[in-house]
């Protein structure tokens, strides 16, 4: 069978933008999850200040997951492309991600460890999606 070289544009920026939307979805909901469930006798102020603290701890350790399992359904219909397919939306992902980040005028946390391993996980669980659903395609 032939390989194709067709780059899936559509399934490449769905995934990154929806990845990330996925994500501040959660860490909102987590966040409102605590302000009112777990912890509600705080003002205003003391759930802003956790919900910035949290928020690189949270991405690190459950943005891999979705990131993964997106990535490599992405690979598995890139077929042969997979690896590349993972490598664009990582990319376009990290573009929106610090674009957005620093818009906010928080340009500072780019440079901070819990944003380098966030964002380190993202590429590793995004690369390691490709190789598996290149592995998968290579094998059926």
């Amino acid at each position: 069978m032939a390989q194709s070289a067709k780059i899936h544009w559509h399934l490449i920026f769905l995934v990154a933008f929806g990845t990330l939307v996925v994500l501040v979805l959660a860490h909102v909901l987590f966040v409102a999850y605590y302000a009112h469930l777990m912890n509600p006798a705080h003002d205003q102020a003391y759930y802003s200040e956790f919900a910035q603290h949290t928020g690189a701890p949270f991405v690190f350790f459950f943005a891999p997951v979705p990131v993964f399992l997106l990535v490599r359904w992405v690979g598995r219909k890139a077929r042969h492309q997979a690896f590349v397919h993972a490598g664009l939306i990582v990319a376009i992902f990290l573009i929106l991600d610090i674009t957005i980040v620093a818009l906010a005028g928080q340009a500072a946390f780019l440079l901070t460890a819990g944003a380098l391993l966030a964002y380190s996980s993202k590429i590793v669980a995004a690369l390691l999606g490709g190789w598996m659903a290149q592995k998968e395609v290579a094998t059926s």
